[in-house]
Parts: structure tokens; C-alpha cells; sequence
């Protein structure tokens, strides 16, 4: 999605023709990679639908189904070192300890507030990343 929240095509102004894997870096979630190219021209538009399908992340790891046949990027890494952890639960504590509101890499839902609801992805992803639980 554009910065403007609601144009759902996104664009790559001046991008040279060629193919491109795609990566995909938020502010508080895994980051993701294409499994395939994508060719990108300035004749037409490409398209490259994430949520189909697990098989269209090189890196299954970085996302997680979310309903019947839809996947998305995996919320909860908060300082972006490619996983789940206590590091990040640490980041979401302070600034909810704290009060934060806003824009902040905490608020994981993305409703403007820190709270426990954002605690609850945070631990969701963490409690299917452990080791222990087999995932």
C-alpha cells in the first residue's frame, strides 16, 4: 500500500527493466522475499500476490497463515533482526509500560496504542517460532 493509505499499487518510479525478487521490510514484522522473479517494465504493471499461497515466500519463516488459504508477513519482530524473541517483547514492555501512543514499533495491530492487545501478536508469533513447540 502507498503512504497514503489507500492506494493498493504500489510504485517503483525510474526502476530499470529487468526481474526483480521482491523484499519486503515493515516496521515491525518479518521481513519477506519473492520465491520467484518478478519482470518489471515501464510498459505495464506486475503483480505479485503474497497471501495466496506459503510457496510464495523464499523465506516461509517470515509469514503465517491467516484463514483459509490467505498468508501474510509474520507481525512481531520489533527490532528487526529476523525473529521472535524476548528482545522484542522487552521493546513492546517499555513502551507500554510507558504509555505510547501513535506511531510506534510496538503497536503491532496498528490501532495508534501500545496495549496488550499488540502483546498478543507479539506473543503468538513468539509461542509458533519456538523451538519447542515444534514450529
Amino acid at each position: 500500500m502507498e503512504p497514503d493509505g489507500y492506494t493498493t499499487q504500489i510504485g517503483l518510479p525510474n526502476v530499470l527493466s529487468g526481474e526483480y525478487y521482491l523484499h519486503v521490510f515493515h516496521r515491525n514484522h518479518k521481513h519477506i522475499i519473492s520465491s520467484a522473479k518478478l519482470t518489471m517494465n515501464s510498459l505495464s504493471d506486475s503483480v505479485y500476490d503474497f497471501t495466496v499461497s506459503s510457496d510464495r515466500y523464499y523465506n516461509e519463516q517470515g509469514c503465517v497463515s491467516v484463514g483459509s488459504e490467505r498468508w501474510a508477513q509474520q507481525a512481531g519482530d520489533l527490532d528487526h533482526d529476523h525473529d521472535v524473541d524476548l528482545d522484542d517483547f522487552l521493546i513492546w514492555y517499555n513502551q507500554a509500560k510507558n504509555g505510547l501512543s501513535g506511531y510506534r514499533i510496538s503497536d503491532i495491530n496498528g490501532d495508534g496504542m501500545v496495549t496488550t492487545r499488540d502483546y498478543q501478536y507479539w506473543y503468538n508469533a513468539f509461542y509458533r517460532n519456538s523451538p519447542e513447540h515444534g514450529f
